[in-house]
């Protein structure tokens, strides 16, 4: 695991995720940074950290192509990240590649039990799967779980979103986790003094408290990844901004506010059927 990486991406970079999402990331991330065990390099690929198995694309015989997108969303996850809970982007985007080259393709479903996660690399998958739509082949999302943030930023583009009447959808918006260490720094003696070559250049520097300016700075980062993150649902969508609140919303709370198109009981009909072949991303 990239701990630096990690470290940056948790604190410093903007995120869509649930409230929930990001407390579980960030307990991760303490786990790690205190010396906590990580996963073995020479642990089974196929295996998460607990020993289940790691969530894989499959066809259907009746040429169904079912992506999972389970956990938290990350641009460029590497194995020990996914062997933790992490979903990759890339592998989406290889699924995805996959699927439109399977023959007698039938559609696409997006099996999504996600909080949300990194906005970087969210947009560009979320585009993706909107091109497939929009080129002719069908593909739908589904979920008996959660759909949110930046997980409902990919689902928006489909055809249909169902989810089951206890499923938790929505927590649209962004945000960044900033972590303000310095009483912790002052407790121990210590005044970070920074040298900059600007006002923003030291922004989030461990230690330090943001600035006015830094939090404006930071504000319109976030600004910025929200703008293209709601001109997609409503582009999408039958919603509006209420929706779009931060806020999560259940089953049925969800499809009056235009951000699921069926209530389902279970997915189990889709989910269940017999597959001829696995072709998750390596």
């Amino acid at each position: 695991m990239n701990l630096p990486h990690i470290l940056q991406a948790v604190y410093t970079a903007p995120w869509a995720i649930t409230r929930e999402g990001w407390s579980a990331v960030h307990a991760i991330v303490k786990q790690h940074a205190a010396g906590q065990p990580v996963p073995k390099l020479d642990a089974d690929p196929d295996q998460d950290f607990f020993g289940n198995p790691m969530p894989k694309m499959q066809v259907t015989d009746a040429g169904v192509a079912i992506i999972p997108i389970c956990g938290t969303l990350m641009n460029h996850a590497g194995l020990l990240e996914k062997m933790c809970g992490a979903c990759s982007y890339d592998d989406i985007r290889h699924d995805l590649d996959t699927a439109l080259g399977v023959r007698a393709l039938q559609k696409i479903v997006l099996h999504i039990d996600s909080p949300g996660g990194t906005c970087n690399g969210s947009q560009e998958i979320a585009d993706k799967i909107a091109r497939i739509r929009e080129s002719g082949v069908r593909i739908e999302a589904v979920t008996d779980s959660q759909i949110c943030s930046a997980a409902y930023n990919l689902a928006a583009g489909c055809n249909s979103i169902s989810a089951t009447r206890t499923s938790v959808i929505g927590s649209i918006g962004v945000i960044i986790a900033m972590l303000d260490e310095s009483l912790a720094y002052e407790m121990q003696g210590y005044t970070r003094d920074l040298i900059t070559s600007g006002p923003l250049k030291g922004t989030g520097y461990p230690g330090t408290s943001l600035s006015s300016e830094q939090r404006a700075y930071l504000q319109g980062t976030v600004d910025a990844y929200f703008k293209m993150f709601r001109a997609h649902v409503l582009n999408y969508r039958p919603t509006n901004d209420e929706s779009m609140q931060g806020q999560v919303f259940i089953g049925e709370q969800a499809y009056d506010a235009g951000l699921v198109d069926e209530l389902i009981e279970d997915v189990g009909t889709v989910l269940s059927a017999d597959c001829e072949d696995d072709l998750g991303a390596e």
